[in-house]
């Protein structure tokens, strides 16, 4: 979909599909260093927010009743598939965040090192639904890493990326497809405010922006697949909802 100004507009992601909706309001999303207007986002309302928890929730028996070393099969694929279009990855990062190429490099490093997390390293969020909002500052790891944990315990998720910077997190979800995901178990809005209040009202679910996250505590996964006790992420989960 394009506008009259020839810029296209960036889809939603939904039950493993790209989804175009004709919203009232767009969001411009520029590039940082020239200021150029690469694509607009919807702002999405409510039905857009509850077409993607229906899609999640229809999802989530089907995935959490995988063993935990087939849904890491199918995440650490999502990990090889980002792997290899690095550079791709690298561009979008350095456009909508501002970043130098290397510090686009190390966000996909560990972007990749936490979606090849090994089984027993997890969140306890198994029959739960993730509504993960994302910020500018590190937007890929971010997601990757909240993903990775969540999705390995047996949720599924709907993310919100920062509607200024969200090319990136719109690729890694697409490419979760291509690695083999199946339909409706990481799904993707944008908007403001609408969209999360939204979100915030459906019974079983609990928003969480990713920084506060507990597992968005730890930088880099740890290099042992034996987990210590604060890997286990013990107590009150803020970004899960337990359906």
């Amino acid at each position: 979909m394009k506008f009259d100004d020839g810029i296209s507009a960036l889809p939603l992601w939904i039950d493993g599909r790209a989804y175009l909706n004709v919203a009232e309001d767009f969001a411009d999303v520029r590039n940082v260093r020239t200021g150029e207007i690469i694509y607009h986002v919807p702002l999405c309302g409510p039905e857009e927010a509850e077409r993607a928890l229906a899609a999640a929730r229809r999802a989530l028996s089907d995935w959490a009743m995988l063993a935990e070393t087939a849904r890491r099969s199918r995440i650490a694929a999502w990990g090889n598939a980002l792997e290899e279009l690095r550079e791709h990855f690298a561009q979008i990062l350095m456009v909508e965040t501002g970043v130098s190429i290397a510090e686009a490099e190390d966000e996909i490093t560990r972007a990749v090192e936490w979606l090849y997390r090994p089984p027993g390293v997890s969140c306890p969020a198994g029959g739960g639904i993730v509504a993960l909002y994302l910020g500018t500052e590190m937007p890929l790891v971010n997601a990757a890493r909240t993903l990775s944990l969540s999705l390995g315990s047996g949720a599924t998720a709907v993310v919100k990326p920062a509607s200024s910077a969200p090319s990136a997190v719109f690729a890694l979800i697409e490419l979760s497809a291509h690695a083999g995901m199946p339909p409706g178990v990481v799904n993707l809005i944008h908007g403001e405010d609408a969209a999360l209040d939204a979100i915030a009202g459906q019974p079983g679910v609990l928003p969480a922006r990713a920084e506060k996250c507990l597992c968005a505590a730890f930088p880099r996964p740890p290099s042992s697949s034996a987990p210590t006790d604060s890997q286990q992420f013990p107590g009150n989960f803020g970004c899960f909802g337990m359906a």
